[in-house]
């Protein structure tokens, strides 16, 4: 699984999004603040997919996804 989104956090993003698969990868391909500005995708093929988890569900809290 190292180097791998789960699906779970992966559709999670792409609700966000509203569906929309470009934005979610776009979302997943830059750099985040709240990752060191390290992208989602380079902080899982750092294995720090614990990180990119916290990110998604502490941003998304708000939004009951």
């Amino acid at each position: 699984m190292a180097g791998q989104i789960p699906h779970a956090y992966f559709e999670k993003v792409k609700r966000y999004f509203g569906g929309d698969i470009d934005r979610t990868w776009t979302w997943f391909k830059s750099p985040n603040p709240n990752l060191g500005m390290m992208s989602p995708i380079d902080a899982i093929r750092d294995r720090r997919m614990d990180k990119v988890k916290k990110t998604i569900d502490n941003g998304l809290r708000n939004y009951n996804l």
